[in-house]
């Protein structure tokens, strides 16, 4: 029998969740797989039960509106799976969102933070990066502070090509960074995030991009003042 593919998802560029964070609930309806898959073999141990499965790891997008609305958002939401034993399901799938902080403890939060600000931005630009980090993400997500693709509930049993090789080496630093972190708390200097979980379908996480601190106004005047009189000084000694 063929096994259907799971489809995987990536995170979400800056501003594509839009207005419908503030909305508990969302309507999500699969698009297409973007910035590169890599096709091959994983199996996860849940509940005592080993599911092997053909799955597709990459990145995915998604059509989002919030319950009830009769249009589509113009913006298209981006997520990785972070389930790996459900499939997802094609057509409308009502989403709840919750805090990473709802769904995982404080070792999964630690790693799940240093990968997004270590390679996320990796994801569009490199290729094999968009599988390589949904490989990694669903690494920490099923065994925590282990990090093998090797062993644990989460394994790769065969193929992902280069992919592999990418998400083992990230795995192996994030591995030697948490040693060194031990049980301090990490929360990302970049991203906030979110996740999607649907009973029916695979639960996902997507990020939105933090605004970079603007001075305030009085600030950039003290600091327009200082430049002049460092100018006005350099002047005199000229003179």
């Amino acid at each position: 029998m063929r096994i259907r593919p799971l489809i995987t998802a990536l995170a979400l560029g800056a501003g594509a969740l839009g207005a419908n964070l503030a909305h508990a609930d969302l309507i999500l309806n699969f698009q297409n797989v973007v910035a590169g898959s890599s096709n091959g073999s994983i199996s996860v141990l849940s509940n005592g039960t080993v599911k092997t499965s053909t799955v597709s790891a990459g990145m995915i997008s998604f059509k989002q509106k919030a319950p009830g609305a009769s249009a589509y958002d113009n913006d298209l939401l981006n997520s990785f799976c972070i389930e790996p034993k459900t499939s997802l399901l094609r057509g409308d799938t009502l989403f709840s969102t919750s805090s990473l902080a709802d769904r995982f403890g404080q070792p999964q939060q630690n790693l799940i933070s240093r990968l997004y600000d270590l390679h996320y931005d990796t994801v569009s630009s490199v290729a094999g990066a968009a599988p390589a980090f949904q490989l990694a993400l669903w690494e920490i997500v099923t065994d925590g502070a282990s990090l093998s693709l090797s062993s644990g509930n989460f394994l790769t049993t065969s193929s992902f090509g280069g992919a592999l090789t990418m998400a083992t080496t990230w795995l192996t630093e994030l591995a030697t960074w948490n040693t060194q972190l031990g049980s301090q708390p990490y929360s990302s200097t970049m991203y906030d995030f979110v996740a999607l979980s649907a009973g029916n379908s695979q639960d996902q996480l997507t990020v939105t991009r933090r605004a970079q601190d603007v001075p305030e106004p009085g600030v950039l005047a003290l600091l327009g003042i200082g430049a002049v009189a460092a100018l006005a000084r350099r002047r005199s000694a000229t003179v």
